[in-house]
């Protein structure tokens, strides 16, 4: 499994009456979505059966990961807690008394899809709450909105979707007295609001009765406005000026004998009302002097006794994102050349020894280096490479540590591995990691070990061992949700090409892509499985619903930006329209593919758009031109020892007369 796309972020305090309803109604909706998720608890310190109910749950299901505070922090830390945890593309907080519908979840990912960086949830209506709640909550967004220059959207909690950019930027934002619907409007970013019905609570009592809402308003109001403050001088300008008015006119009524101001009880209205003015401003003035002495004494802003399912030891701030992986091979570590000779009077010194790192230390490297360079950051394959002997040396010790590290380095290394031509290291790095997870029954890892031992085997031809890895995929599936279940059939629709059963793989691909249309009508997923639809249906000779369903997966991908499928799919209509004999077709779309490759850096890519346009130009007689094609694209096959090299070798052999 990649790192997760979406994160789902709970936080959780004394909620066992709620917890099973809510991870029922959440995990559908993981199942249903895109791409990968994980879903992040926070124990804020319950004092229930709640962070007993969450270890069951982490042990049903290895998405849940779980962080248990060594006390009550707050519901606005244990937030916080979360998002310096997440590791998804997207992060979505939510309260899990379920007056959030999780459901509304695929909504979010929709705006988040179009391009908005926050998808705040907007509260229509408020079903199960009194008049004075809804009066007040309303009274309270009206009056923040006149004491504070942020624009921040009326009727919203903390229910939204954030991209991990603006994740990124909270997590800059430690302060101990936190009001995140306004912090999150702060650090903006494009914003959109969806509107929804707020449920009554599930179970429980409500974690926020009056005394805490008012502690989270005057929060609120204090982190982002100075107007209380200001309004001390704007009353004692108002009182002085009184003051100034009232002199001469008391004075001018004593001198006409008026008993007006005469007595006790004026000149006590006046001390008392002034006192009572007096000690508002203080409490005010108290207020923010208390949360200036929270920020300087710089505590930490939570404590975590325990966490449940996250692979990486926490960092002291920020988490960033993970993976997972296994395999290996090599001896030991390299260890770095002696020094160069020294000038003739340190002769007599001897060198320094060479620094051996501990098994330990090279582990962490080489996670660090997956973390940072592996996954779909093709730009930071150079430093991989410069670090291969580390990594080789790595990979034993990763196989008999945690399992969690194991299937991290194993994800974040595999892109590299295929890229630099590595296929057998590639294929023996899965197929351990598939071996390790199944023994600890992390059933879903090793699904996605043997989807990726089968792509090896695809690249070679071995139809039967790709075929084998498809069913044991489906083996370790068989409660998976919905792309899991995509994904294997994907395999073993390509098993079936490779075996030229072409209606087999047809079949298969039609299944898998009903799957993933269920989950969403449109997303890069649904477009690679039209695009793996046309390629059955190309090599079985319907190059009409070939040419149709390439035009749909290119169409869904530019939808969904998905620059990696615009570039695939492109070039294999370039290679449709070379089956139709249509070569200034096909030099079109592969001169249109070419710079988009280059743009990803998929040398493998770049290499098949080459040897395309070599035989598009070839066909027309203008050999000339499709040489440096071939000659590109047969260097880069040699270079990452790629399977298709031999095609590469004929086409310079029918270049060779030049």
């Amino acid at each position: 499994m990649s790192h997760p796309t979406y994160s789902i972020v709970l936080p959780i305090y004394n909620e066992e009456a709620t917890l099973a309803e809510m991870y029922k109604r959440v995990s559908a909706v993981m199942n249903s979505l895109d791409a990968p998720s994980e879903m992040i608890l926070i124990n804020d310190g319950s004092r229930d059966r709640s962070m007993e109910l969450l270890r069951e749950l982490h042990q049903r299901d290895r998405r849940v990961k779980v962080i248990n505070f060594s006390r009550n922090f707050g519901h606005e830390i244990a937030l916080l807690a979360g998002l310096d945890a997440a590791d998804g593309d997207a992060v979505i907080a939510m309260d899990a008394d379920l007056q959030d519908p999780p459901e509304l979840i695929p909504q979010l990912v929709a705006k988040w899809h179009e391009g908005y960086d926050v998808v705040y949830a907007t509260r229509a209506k408020r079903e199960g709450e009194s008049f004075f709640k809804k009066f007040t909550a309303s009274l309270f967004y009206r009056l923040i909105a006149r004491l504070t220059d942020l624009k921040i959207p009326r009727d919203t909690g903390n229910f939204r979707l954030m991209d991990h950019k603006v994740v990124e930027a909270l997590r800059q934002v430690r302060e101990h007295h936190r009001f995140m619907r306004g912090i999150s409007v702060w650090v903006g970013f494009k914003q959109v609001g969806v509107p929804f019905v707020r449920q009554e609570r599930f179970a429980g009592e409500t974690k926020y009765p009056l005394s805490k809402m008012l502690r989270l308003a005057i929060s609120g109001i204090t982190s982002f406005s100075y107007v209380p403050l200001q309004m001390a001088t704007t009353v004692g300008f108002i009182f002085a000026g009184l003051a100034l008015v009232a002199i001469p006119i008391v004075a001018i009524l004593r001198l006409m004998g008026s008993d007006f101001f005469f007595g006790q009880a004026t000149t006590l209205i006046s001390v008392l009302l002034l006192g009572g003015v007096q000690l508002i401003f203080l409490g005010i003035i108290g207020e923010y002097l208390g949360r200036i002495y929270d920020e300087v004494k710089k505590r930490p802003l939570y404590l975590i006794a325990e966490k449940i399912g996250f692979e990486e030891v926490p960092e002291t701030t920020t988490k960033k994102r993970k993976q997972k992986g296994k395999q290996a091979i090599a001896p030991p570590v390299a260890v770095p050349p002696p020094p160069p000779p020294m000038p003739p009077l340190a002769e007599a010194i001897p060198a320094p020894a060479p620094v051996k790192l501990s098994n330990k230390q090279m582990m962490d490297q080489v996670y660090k280096l997956a973390k940072k360079y592996g996954g779909e950051n093709y730009g930071g394959f150079g430093e991989l490479e410069s670090k291969w002997s580390l990594i080789e040396s790595s990979l034993p010790h990763f196989m008999q540590g945690d399992n969690g590290r194991l299937q991290f380095v194993c994800g974040r290394l595999e892109n590299f591995l295929s890229f630099s031509g590595r296929w057998e290291e590639r294929l023996n790095l899965n197929l351990k990691a598939e071996e390790r997870a199944a023994a600890k029954k992390d059933l879903y890892n090793a699904g996605w070990r043997a989807v990726g031992a089968g792509y090896v085997h695809q690249r070679r031809g071995d139809a039967a061992e790709v075929l084998k890895c498809a069913a044991r995929a489906e083996g370790y599936w068989q409660k998976a949700g919905a792309r899991e279940k995509a994904a294997a059939l994907y395999l073993r629709g390509m098993g079936h090409h490779l075996e030229k059963n072409y209606p087999a793989a047809i079949t298969s691909y039609k299944e898998m892509l009903t799957l993933d249309k269920k989950r969403k009508a449109e997303s890069a997923d649904v477009a690679a499985d039209y695009n793996s639809l046309a390629e059955a249906e190309r090599f079985s000779g319907d190059y009409a619903s070939a040419e149709r369903d390439y035009a749909e997966a290119l169409r869904i991908a530019k939808k969904v930006k998905d620059q990696e499928g615009i570039a695939i799919y492109t070039y294999n209509m370039a290679e449709l329209a070379l089956d139709r004999q249509d070569w200034s077709r096909a030099e079109s779309l592969g001169r249109e593919a070419l710079p988009l490759a280059e743009t990803l850096n998929r040398k493998e890519l770049i290499a098949a758009c080459c040897l395309t346009l070599a035989r598009a130009l070839a066909k027309q007689d203008r050999k000339q031109d499709g040489l440096p094609f071939a000659q590109r694209a047969l260097e880069i096959y040699e270079r990452l020892k790629s399977p298709d090299v031999e095609k590469a070798k004929e086409m310079m052999q029918d270049f060779r007369s030049l």
